[in-house]
């Protein structure tokens, strides 16, 4: 019987690739990158391979892998976080190293509060250093709708620069506001309330009835939860199953 390929993660940063190494494979999507290199699902053996445009296995036995700078973050088939070189060398840890200029824009968000309403700004505060630039009001919510209208970091101010969310890990947007009625937060604009919230990591936690979830990654149904490192995160379920979650949701149970 042929085996069933299919295309399922292209993570690999890559140019250059030839369609016909992979020809006769009975249902393949081709994305191309540098190296030629994609991701297939092999879904006969039940688990993801990296091939070469000749086809060839380069790396396989693993059922998530995630691009960090060149090297990866890989989940073996035991559920277990490994990684690799961009050789598919396993690695101890995975080496990082991120180039932080100090010449960016740096943005102060705040909200105030005017009659009946709660006005946002926005104001660049490195290069208009000088403030000859008046901040720019960027949104308008009703104080009759609301009781309250905050930041992710539970202020009415948000300071942060251009290099706000580098690191490898995933991070909430900075200007992400959160409204209060009676003893509920809501996400502007998002249908969800929930009973608190909490910022790790630069990530936004969700609670609601004693369950976590992750805003704009997961669902609020987690007893316990913790940040995304790099495209995982731990987690377990109120029934007692754990496992890891991807930065889609995708959920990787425990054995």
């Amino acid at each position: 019987m042929k085996v069933l390929f299919q295309i399922q993660l292209l993570l690999i940063f890559l140019v250059g690739f030839s369609a016909a190494g992979l020809a006769q494979l009975d249902t393949i999507e081709i994305i191309p990158y540098p190296k030629g290199l994609v991701v297939v699902n092999n879904l006969e053996a039940g688990e993801l391979e990296v091939r070469n445009a000749q086809n060839e296995i380069v790396f396989a036995g693993f059922k998530f892998i995630h691009d960090v700078q060149g090297n990866f973050q890989v989940l073996s088939l035991s559920n277990e976080i490994e990684y690799y070189s961009a050789e598919f060398e396993k690695l101890e840890k995975m080496n990082m190293r991120f180039g932080f200029c100090g010449t960016v824009p740096h943005y102060t968000l705040e909200i105030e509060r005017q009659g009946k309403q709660f006005v946002v700004y926005s104001d660049e505060t490195f290069y208009d250093a000088g403030n000859k630039i008046p901040r720019e009001e960027t949104d308008k919510i009703s104080a009759r709708k609301y009781d309250d209208v905050i930041f992710s970091n539970g202020k009415k101010r948000f300071d942060y620069t251009s290099n706000y969310g580098l690191g490898g890990s995933p991070t909430s947007a900075p200007g992400i506001l959160l409204v209060k009625k009676g003893r509920q937060y809501q996400v502007y604009g998002d249908d969800v309330w929930f009973d608190s919230y909490s910022l790790k990591d630069g990530q936004l936690f969700l609670k609601k009835d004693k369950l976590y979830g992750i805003y704009e990654r997961t669902l609020i149904k987690y007893s316990q939860l913790e940040p995304y490192v790099f495209g995982l995160a731990r987690f377990e379920l109120p029934d007692g199953r754990a496992g890891y979650v991807d930065l889609n949701g995708v959920e990787y149970f425990d054995k």
